[in-house]
């Protein structure tokens, strides 16, 4: 952030910062533009001591030893070795954007039980999204525990014409015994409290499937993120403060989605899903994602100027990453084609 060295501080903050909490940001931030080269996952952590030790880790000069990159964590540990008698004060992650990031769930765990007072700079939900305030540990935990408590609605997205399939409803056609649709829909049924279908069209066609439909409120059909407004208004209407989006053309979906894309959401509850490909490059699947119902007038605003590309608003509004194991079967192998669909009939048979 380039505008001023306290822009990211500029919101209004119920908890005030003093000067070495501010150089915590600081640190974090010089440690982040160190890197040689951008580094989209890059995030660096600073822990403040009560010794007034500042300690910073980044995940990516721990790729190897930490599974899931986490930088949090990393620079707790690093601090209570460093000075076993300090107390962790406070505690800022800055990403590769310096924006401010909110520790995950187990980082919140760590710190329960290893810094139980310690203050932490969180995102300020604001329209820019590059505000900040500091908030507590319990604060943190009692919206976790909220969040993960809140079942949402489930949004099968069935809006693209499908031409790679020769155009129609990809979704029903027939998949082990059964339309493609209904293997997801028994995948989803457990984890939400209530089911629709975002289709365009005449949705007497979709009848069968015995769910609402809901069509895009966008004109030209501009993408997925479309169906994922039309979710979060249908979800709005309905008192649901969460939706979940996934694609009608994914038979594999894990049985523990909601709960992975709720313990890896972003500061706003925003998550999407993730997973290694064949090369082991984390691959986002956009179109997987736990959205929350807040943010529909900013996706409203954003698609009414023509922003339709889902990873470049999601990571604007700050979305965590849940990642998932590759399979086999791939959790998020989706059928476009006469041949995925063979595929996916033989790994259902296997």
């Amino acid at each position: 952030m380039d505008s001023g060295e306290e822009a990211p501080w500029a919101a209004h903050q119920p908890m005030p910062l003093g000067e070495t909490e501010r150089a915590c940001f600081r640190e974090a931030r010089a440690r982040i533009r160190a890197l040689p080269a951008p580094d989209p996952r890059a995030v660096a952590c600073a822990i403040l001591t009560d010794h007034g030790q500042i300690v910073v880790a980044l995940n990516t000069d721990h790729a190897q030893d930490w599974k899931d990159l986490c930088a949090e964590s990393g620079a707790l540990a690093e601090a209570l070795r460093s000075d076993p008698g300090a107390v962790p004060v406070f505690s800022v992650a800055v990403d590769c954007n310096d924006l401010v990031v909110t520790p995950c769930d187990h980082c919140i765990d760590l710190l329960a039980e290893y810094a139980p007072e310690v203050r932490i700079a969180v995102p300020d939900p604001g329209p820019a999204g590059t505000g900040l305030r500091v908030t507590t540990l319990p604060a943190l935990m009692a919206a976790r525990a909220e969040r993960q408590h809140s079942l949402p609605l489930g949004v099968i997205l069935a809006g693209g014409r499908a031409t790679r399939m020769g155009g129609g409803d990809k979704m029903l056609h027939p998949l082990g015994g059964q339309r493609l649709v209904d293997h997801v829909i028994d995948r989803l049924r457990p984890q939400v409290g209530a089911l629709v279908v975002n289709a365009n069209g005449n949705p007497s066609r979709l009848a069968a499937m015995e769910l609402p439909v809901i069509a895009d409120s966008m004109p030209d059909r501009p993408g997925p993120l479309a169906g994922v407004l039309a979710g979060l208004d249908y979800a709005a209407a309905h008192g649901v403060d969460f939706v979940l989006s996934v694609a009608g053309d994914t038979p594999f979906l894990p049985a523990d989605l909601v709960a992975r894309l709720q313990m890896a959401a972003g500061p706003t509850g925003l998550a999407i899903a993730a997973s290694p490909d064949a090369q082991g490059q984390i691959r986002q699947h956009p179109t997987i994602g736990l959205w929350p119902v807040v943010l529909r007038e900013a996706l409203r605003a954003a698609l009414s100027e023509g922003q339709h590309r889902m990873t470049d608003w999601t990571a604007a509004h700050g979305a965590g990453l849940a990642l998932f194991e590759p399979g086999p079967p791939d959790p998020f192998f989706n059928i476009n084609t006469p041949d995925d669909l063979t595929r996916a009939e033989a790994l259902l048979r296997g």
